[in-house]
């Protein structure tokens, strides 16, 4: 995905494939993120992962903000991780109780 982006991007906004595979990387095992939006946008985005999801499909959880309105982005990094851990137990829950569906019949 990453080299199709930097593909598909404007030349003054491609990337070196192997710096941002390295940032994305470091931020899959941080399990965060904090940076700018994507090309030509002014906004930034935290985002942190959902635990318990395949590797193959990571999922995140993000909020999409003007730099200008936020002081500390830990802030969002924190909320959200709370949020995601208090959902965690519900996520376990539900995928058990729809067990039935990956069982062979």
């Amino acid at each position: 995905m990453i080299r199709r982006l930097n593909a598909e991007a404007d030349e003054e906004n491609q990337f070196s494939f192997p710096a941002m595979a390295d940032t994305v990387q470091q931020a899959g095992d941080r399990g965060h993120v904090v940076g700018r939006m994507g090309f030509g946008s002014t906004n930034d985005v935290c985002a942190v992962l959902i635990p318990e999801q395949a590797l193959s499909r990571p999922l995140a959880l993000g909020i999409v903000y003007e730099k200008d309105q936020v002081d500390d982005p830990q802030e969002l990094i924190t909320m959200l991780q709370e949020a995601v851990m208090a959902l965690s137990p519900q996520m376990v829950a539900k995928r058990e109780s729809m067990s039935w569906m990956t069982q062979a019949a």
